[in-house]
């Protein structure tokens, strides 16, 4: 019990319980199950790129340009799709824009773990380019007529109830996919020499790569999974508005980063946990 009142997780979701309790007395409808659920699937996309911008974080670096990757990723994904008249799952949506993800993310780790740039200055170039390529080829044309599944997914309830107000509810599936994209993060930096070599790296570079951690190679995979991530995000993002826009999420990554650094600060960077990140998510989402 000690231990959990010393944790920042602990005061961040007490601040929550009271921000609740004071939003709720002036409106009862914060607590209806619909706003509840609202919330739940709100914080989705944010919270499995925090997860993204978390990694990179712990590994002492700085990402800016997950949130490009995410459209870049969702309207090319939607792009290709449309063009194909594709009628199936959305597993190929998701396959199709985490690879593009994947690609983007590689390109990032390329010049970072090849030329040692500072990430920093890596990913705003990145992010500059791949908003600029759809700027100049793609413009504001958005992609209204999605394909079936997406449209689809986008009304995917794992359950649904009739509130005492007659509104049919219900808690979005993609709630399933942020949950399990906080156990993999979990499990790989907590039950993988990967996640030990991350931490090694985000304490001290120089001691970790003379303890003998390949440093160009925990880069290419952490920027890699970052663009993998982004591009999940995204597709997610996309089903959920039902329309792809090439200048949409931008700027998000701002808010992203205070899902993590608001518990982050001072206490866990070496010990970092994805149901603190949640928490965070829970906070920035819930004022």
């Amino acid at each position: 019990m000690k231990r959990i009142l010393k944790t920042h997780e602990f005061y961040i979701a007490l601040i929550i319980i009271i921000l609740s309790i004071v939003i709720g007395s002036v409106n009862s409808a914060f607590f209806s199950s619909a706003n509840l659920f609202s919330l739940l699937k709100s914080f989705v996309v944010m919270g499995i790129m925090a997860l993204a911008a978390m990694l990179v974080l712990i590994s002492g670096g700085i990402d800016i340009s997950f949130t490009a990757i995410a459209v870049f990723a969702m309207y090319c994904t939607s792009k290709i799709l449309v063009s194909l008249n594709y009628s199936g799952t959305i597993m190929l949506a998701f396959l199709i824009a985490g690879f593009i993800g994947f690609c983007l993310g590689l390109i990032n780790a390329f010049f970072i773990s090849k030329f040692k740039l500072p990430p920093l200055i890596v990913s705003l170039g990145t992010m500059s380019a791949y908003r600029g390529f759809l700027l100049g080829f793609i413009g504001v044309s958005w992609i209204n007529q999605l394909p079936p599944s997406m449209l689809k997914f986008s009304k995917a309830y794992l359950f649904q109830h009739v509130s005492a107000t007659g509104e049919t509810v219900g808690l979005h599936i993609s709630v399933l996919i942020f949950i399990a994209a906080i156990i993999v993060v979990w499990f790989i930096l907590n039950k993988t020499l990967l996640g030990r070599s991350i931490y090694a790296m985000g304490g001290n570079q120089a001691a970790a790569e003379r303890a003998g951690f390949k440093i160009s190679r925990i880069q290419v995979f952490i920027y890699s999974f970052v663009g993998l991530l982004s591009g999940i995000a995204g597709v997610i993002h996309c089903a959920n508005i039902r329309a792809a826009n090439p200048f949409d999420i931008v700027g998000m990554e701002n808010e992203c980063y205070c899902c993590y650094s608001s518990w982050w600060y001072k206490s866990r960077w070496r010990q970092g946990d994805s149901m603190g990140n949640r928490t965070g998510s829970d906070f920035n989402c819930d004022g």
